[in-house]
This record gives C-alpha cells, structure tokens and sequence, in this order.
C-alpha cells in the first residue's frame, strides 16, 4: 500500500466498533462502500446507473469486485496489524514478536512447598529424587502429582527433636491444686492422697471432684503443698488405700478402758500394786513393745515400705510402715479382791483375816497385725496415739506421677545467633538442612528453616548433646516466637513441586541438520521458580550425555553441548539445538535423542496444608508423607495477549534494576506477578531502602521470596530491599437503588453487585482485583457512574461509603467524596461487604 498506516477504529462488517482494541484500518471500505463507489463511478463516467436488477450482467461484475476488494483488503488490514507488536492480533504473532525482543512468554510456574516424611522405625538412607505422590479429588478439583524435587539423606532419628530447656519448673509450692499423670485413679472428693518426694512424705484431702482431660487428673487438696518448688520434679502421689482402720481397742467401752490405758505396755507379770492394765501379746514380742502399733484387724496383704495416712482432730499426717507381723493381742485390767473371813465364835481370841484375790475383770482379745511406723523421720509410739478416734489408711495401691513440669515458656527469640540445645546427641545433623519447626502438642502452626550451624554442648553430668542454629527459608508467619516448650523440631523435610515426570525419545540427527527442534509430546512443561524467573523441569541426553540449557545461543561455541527451549502460542515447548557455529549439532545417530521432564503448571496444583498425603507407592524407608503448609504459587502461563504488555519489559530495565522504578519493571517480568509497585521507604528497623510490593493473580505474594533472590542477582545488593504482598483494605457500602419495575428485582441487585466486584474477564467489577492497581484511590463519582450503568438501575443513592476500619471505630456513618490507598495498599470491596435497600414507597 502507497499510504502510511493510521490509527482508527475497525468496524465490523454490520458498522458496530470493535470493543476493547484499537488496530491499524489500512483500508477501512468494507463490501457495501466498494459497490456504491463502483456505482457512483459507472454513474459518473458512462452517464447512467448501473441496473441493481437480480440477474444483471454489469452489477454482478461489480459485486464481484466488490468482495475481492473487501477480501484483500481484511486480509491486508489482518497482515498490518500483526506486522507491529500493539496491534498484533493473532497469538502466533504476539509470540514472534516478543522473541524478537528477547522475550519468551511466561511459562508459568508449578506450585511448590514441602512435605514431612514420616520413616519406618529405625531406618535411615537416601529418598531419591522423584518420591511420587499425590492429593485426593475434593469437589470439582481433581487430584494431582507431585513429586520430590532434591534427593533427600534421612533417617528416623531426625524424626523428632525436642530442646533440652522444653521443660520448666511448675511453681507448685504453696498451690493446692495440682496435676498427676493419667486418669481413672480412682480418687474421689473426701479421699486422701500422698505425695512422696525423696524420703518426704506429705499427706493431703482431696477437697473437690478430681477433673480428667488430657489424660491427666487434676486434684485440689485442703492442705497446700510445701516445699521449694525444685522439690517436686520425680515427685509420685499415691493414692486408693486399701485398708481405712483403726487401731485395737478403739471400740471397747471407755467405761471399761479409758484412753490412757490403751495407750499402755505390757500387762505386768507381778505388779507392784493393783490395779494392773497392759497388754499380752503372742508370739512375744523381743523388740520395743511400746513402739508396737496393734491395728483393729489382721491385714491379708503386706504393707511394708508403702506410705500410710494417720487421720487425727488436727488433720492428717503422711507416714510409711517399717515392719508388720500378725499377733494374738489381749488387753487386760487386773485389781485385787479383798475378801474378809468373818471371827470364829469357837475361837474368840483370834483376830479378822483379810484375804487378797487377783482376778481379771475385763478384757479383750483379737488377731490383729502389729505394725512399727515412722513420719517426717520420728519412729512413732502407741503412747503418743488417738486410740478411738484416729484413722489409718494403708496400703496406697495406686502410684502416678505428679506433673511438676510445664511447657517452658521462655521464647526463642534469636535462633539465629544464640544456638538451641537439644536433648540428646543427634548424628549427622548438617548445616544446610531444612526442617520444619511444628508445635509440640500436634498444633496447626509449622514453619520452614534452615539448619546453619551444628555444634555440641555438655550438660551438668558431662552428658554430650547437640546444639544447632537456624535461618527462616521463608518469611515466618506474624505472631509470637517460638517457645522452647511449644517446639518440636521434624528434621525429615523435603521440597516438592506439582508434575510428574515422563520420559519420551525425540528422535535422532544426521550430524549435519542446523537448529534441530524437537517438540515435546505431553504438555505443559513443569517450571520452577529460579534466579532466571522459572527454569523447566527438563533433561536431554543426546547418546546418554547430558546437555545443557542456554536462554540464546549468543555465546555458545560449536563445541558447546547446549540447547534452547522455546514454548509456542499453543503452549508446545519445542527442544532447539545449535547449528554448529554457536551451539553443537547433535551428533548423527538413530532415536538417541531423549528427553526427561516433568509436566504439570499453573495453580491446580496448590493446594491446603495437609492436602498431599498419598504416596503413589510403597517405599522402603517413607511410611507416609503430608506436607505441613499449603502447597502455593501455581502460575499459569501468560496468555498471548499479555505480550503487549510484558514484551517491552525486557528493554526497559535490560535485567538490570538501577533505579526505583526498574524494580517495579524487573518485578512483573517474574512469572505469576500481575501487579508491582516499588518506593523508596523506610524498611523495618528503621533503614531506608526500597521496597517492592506484588500481587499475583489471586491478589497474594506466594512467591515473594523467590522473587527476592531473582531481584538480588540484578542489583546493587547494598542499597535495603524487601519485597511484601500488597495490604488489603476492605470497603463498607450502603445504598439505596431504584430499580426498572420492568426488571426483577433480583436482577438488578445482582447487576449492582457485579458493577462492583464482578470478575468476569471481559468486563470486571470497579473493585474487581483485575480492575484496579496497587495505591489506586476510590472516587465517589465513579461509583455513582458504575452503579448507573448497571442494567435496570433508575435511580441510586449513597448513605455509606468508607473503609471497613473507619466502620468499625463507631464513627458516624460517612459517604467519602475520595478513600485514599498507600503505594501498598490495594481497595477491596466484598459482595458481603455491600448493602442494598430498596426505596420506601410513599
């Protein structure tokens, strides 16, 4: 064509404007203006209209004319366009232009994350490369694969790793209410306990209902426990006695035998005056009588070395039995009977005679066992004992530990530096490993580290254990460090991405073929996030010998073994070698080519924590895996029509960020980031610096920390830079809208409602995610505008419009003429967050 292209806006054969594009019209005459000017020109040179007559010879001619015009000329307009990149239409197009700005299509990234594998006990050896395994089918997303991406060393003494300081002290003394391990003890409200520590004994009442949980018992007592709390740790409580006796005597009358007497010894064999009282016991007893406690029954099972519990008026006192022996026990009172013989009357000279009896008025007898006790150290004696009223509880049969330790509180706050011991001597721990941090009661918190330092420490008893370091792989989760006695450390840890592998052989070579391609069969190819922006999950061997990948083969000689990979408007990724002058040839060979990768991309491979628990089959060392976070940053690869925007990139920045904005450019070259904005700022801690915030396509920074690395390696890695995903902020609206009576009025609402947030592709909502931008403020009149055009709408009124944070202060309500966003920040409005009312009718 002999004139220069110019701007307008195509139309379409009816005369309606194509929507959404602006395009080259070199010939902008369509079939019906072709024919009128053939007409106009027939009328103009031969002086007479041509017949518009069906059949007519001449006005077929020029219909005939006209539609090869209007052909050429759409195929002209079609060849033009996709001559220049902003205004290429066709995908194929779009691609061949990128390429030729050293731009490849973004391929889109798999997702990746981690999973904990759980080993056979006692095993230990490497997890190769490739441990396949998969989700389940939930709903309508359908499982998929996924696959190890390093080979992993393990072993099952790495499982679990606990820090030596997880256990503190529990300020026990003077509490009285405590825990013992285990439930079903058997103790009730009203019972007695003992708490045994070392050779102190402590009796206590149970003074409440115990409660159980958590497969321990808590009790609370009447008298508090005593002692420094050091004291309690290897404590035991006992608890169910056997036996609830007295001791002999105590239901004699006490007309019969006071208390006193009951205390007494030995009934004496010749006493020195009467009356006599004691006791007689057989077998005879050769050791210290008095130090004899006669129980008021035979006991059937040894209590021996087993604590006691002695109730009195003043409470109880803990004791434990020394010796025990079964004895025939009698208690007896001896007086004298004086008896007087009357004077014989035959013999008056003789004096009365007074005769002296020595009989036994009362006593008792029974088979009782004789025990000898001590408490707080003092052998205890019958002598200093309540005979009738106090209460012996023995044989404790029911022994649990009392919990003196807790969860340590204390926080881990500088892993980094100060290092954290563990509670035994690890083998082969290695700097350089990831683990995963979890809570030790089964909690749903865990985060990624990174083993940097392995070293040793000895503890009081010269018992050698490993001490170790960490840096966060990933930014941690906001919140409170951890605890030394929350933590847990799971030292089998391994990397995965979403795909698994397949293998296929490309075919072969002459040896002499320049710029060999070889289209892969299955698609799409799996990417991972590199320091390149994403690097395929691809190998080729030519004859067994890897070759390696080259991004151009600029600097590659004819020696190199290298080729290139390049990914069409299709998605079919294409292996390309060299012509022998940058790039070898492939040497010349039948069906040696061969190719192994992976395959699967985008975001149907994320997926929630605990989602991927299948292994694809048994393993000798794994039992099981789950991975313990998401599974995120799943990028599909860009669209064709994203190359308008993307393919300039490159040139901009020349993978070079100097100033601010380059990091922004440099930004969105990475795979999956839809949104960037970059500020010169003050940075946590208080430094200046840049930072850079993202969005992905689901308004999140799932790749925030591999984009970091990719920005590093183009910088100057002295100036502060930290990348964070965008703050979002939630919008409140309240309105009143009239609507059509011709319209449901559901169907108005939901209009409104997709005005607002609708996310179609074609035509997004105002707040819609892809219709707005990082730091972009919200106009009232651009809602009202919205709102208008929904169809149905008559009229619309405001009564609030304002952030969800300014609702929520108790401010009244407000319609803002402007809501402001920060370079960070990003509106939102929730269809939740959105009240419609309907007029009140007059």
């Amino acid at each position: 064509m002999s004139r220069p292209p110019r701007f307008r806006t195509a139309y379409s054969t009816t005369g309606e404007p194509l929507a959404g594009r602006t395009v080259l019209d070199y010939l902008p005459d369509e079939f019906a203006d072709l024919l009128d000017e053939q007409r106009t020109l027939a009328s103009h040179e031969l002086g007479f209209p041509p017949s518009t007559a069906q059949g007519d010879f001449a006005g077929t001619l020029m219909e005939l004319a006209a539609l090869l015009g209007h052909t050429l000329g759409a195929y002209q307009d079609r060849y033009a366009n996709d001559a220049f990149l902003g205004t290429a239409l066709t995908a194929k197009a779009l691609v061949r232009h990128g390429r030729r700005l050293g731009y490849e299509p973004g391929p889109g990234l798999a997702a990746t994350g981690y999973v904990l594998l759980t080993l056979k006990d006692g095993v230990s050896g490497t997890v190769l490369r490739g441990l396949g395994m998969g989700s389940a089918a939930v709903g309508e997303k359908k499982a998929q694969d996924y696959e190890t991406t390093e080979d992993l060393a393990v072993s099952a003494s790495w499982s679990e790793l606990f820090p030596y300081d997880a256990l503190a002290v529990l300020p026990l003394s003077g509490k009285s209410t405590f825990e013992v391990e285990g439930t079903g003890l058997g103790i009730e409200q009203g019972g007695f306990v003992v708490i045994e520590r070392g050779t102190t004994l402590s009796a206590h009442e149970v003074s409440a209902p115990p409660v159980e949980g958590g497969g321990r018992t808590r009790l609370t007592v009447k008298q508090p426990l005593t002692g420094s709390d050091n004291s309690f740790p290897g404590a035991v409580v006992w608890a169910k006695p056997a036996h609830d006796l007295h001791l002999f005597g105590w239901d004699t009358p006490a007309s019969s035998f006071t208390e006193a007497e009951l205390r007494g010894g030995a009934l004496p064999t010749n006493p020195a005056s009467y009356p006599a009282h004691g006791y007689t016991v057989t077998p005879a007893n050769n050791s210290s009588e008095a130090n004899d406690l006669y129980l008021s029954e035979e006991l059937k099972k040894s209590v021996i070395g087993t604590p006691g519990v002695r109730v009195t008026s003043s409470g109880p006192s803990a004791l434990k039995v020394t010796t025990e022996v079964s004895r025939n026990v009698t208690f007896s009172k001896v007086r004298h009977v004086v008896v007087q013989i009357p004077v014989d009357p035959t013999k008056p000279n003789e004096a009365q005679v007074t005769v002296l009896n020595e009989k036994p008025t009362v006593s008792v007898a029974r088979t009782v066992t004789a025990i000898q006790a001590t408490a707080g150290g003092t052998t205890l004696t019958r002598s200093g004992q309540d005979i009738r009223t106090s209460r012996w509880l023995l044989g404790f049969g029911v022994k649990a530990s009392l919990v003196a330790t807790g969860p340590n509180p204390a926080a881990i706050t500088q892993p980094g530096s100060t290092p954290v011991r563990l509670d035994r001597l690890v083998a082969d721990l290695e700097p350089g490993r990831r683990v995963a941090l979890g809570e030790r009661t089964g909690g749903a918190r865990y985060e990624i580290v990174r083993i940097t330092s392995v070293g040793t420490w000895a503890d009081g008893n010269s018992t050698v254990r490993t001490q170790l370091t960490w840096e966060p792989v990933e930014p941690p989760v906001a919140g409170a460090p951890w605890t030394f006695g929350a933590l847990r450390i799971l030292g089998n840890v391994a990397r995965i991405s979403h795909g698994k592998t397949a293998s296929e052989v490309l075919g072969g070579s002459d040896g002499s073929t320049p710029f060999l391609r070889f289209p892969l069969k299955q698609k799409p190819l799996t990417y991972l996030p590199s320091l390149d922006g994403a690097e395929p999950e691809l190998e080729v061997r030519v004859a067994d010998v890897l070759w390696h990948r080259v991004v151009d083969f600029v600097a590659s000689s004819p020696e190199d073994r290298c080729y290139l990979v390049q990914r069409d408007e299709t998605g079919t990724v294409s292996v390309v070698f060299g012509d022998g002058l940058q790039g070898a040839i492939p040497s010349s060979g039948r069906n040696h080519i061969v190719a192994t990768y992976r395959i699967g991309i985008g975001p149907d491979g994320d997926a929630e924590a605990f989602a991927v628990s299948r292994l694809k089959k048994a393993h000798p060392l794994v039992e099981r895996v789950a991975n313990p976070l998401a599974v995120k940053g799943g990028v599909a690869p860009a669209e064709p029509e994203e190359v308008r925007t993307q393919a300039t990139g490159y040139i901009r920045t020349f993978d070079r960020a100097v100033s601010v904005e380059d990091h922004k450019q440099l930004a969105l070259q990475f795979p999956g980031i839809v949104k960037a904005s970059a500020e010169w700022t003050k940075l946590e801690g208080g430094a200046e610096g840049i930072r850079v915030v993202v969005a992905d396509a689901k308004g999140t920074a799932a790749t925030a920390s591999q984009l970091k690395d990719f920005l590093q390696a183009r910088r100057d890695t002295t100036v502060l830079l930290d990348v964070v995903g965008p703050e979002l902020v939630g919008l409140k609206l309240k309105l009143t809208v009239e609507s059509d009576p011709a319209y449901l009025r559901e169907s108005v609402e939901r209009a409104v409602r997709d005005a607002l947030c609708g996310t179609s592709k074609d035509a997004p909502g105002l707040f819609a995610f892809e219709a707005r931008d990082l730091g972009q403020p919200a106009f009232l009149s651009e809602l009202y505008e919205r709102i208008e055009r929904a169809p149905g709408v008559l009229f619309v009124q405001l009564h609030l419009f304002d952030t969800l944070e300014e609702v929520g202060k108790g401010q009244p309500p407000r319609v803002a003429d402007t809501v402001i966003a920060w370079p960070n920040q990003m509106l939102v409005l929730a269809p939740q967050d959105i009240e419609i009312l309907s007029p009140e009718l007059p």
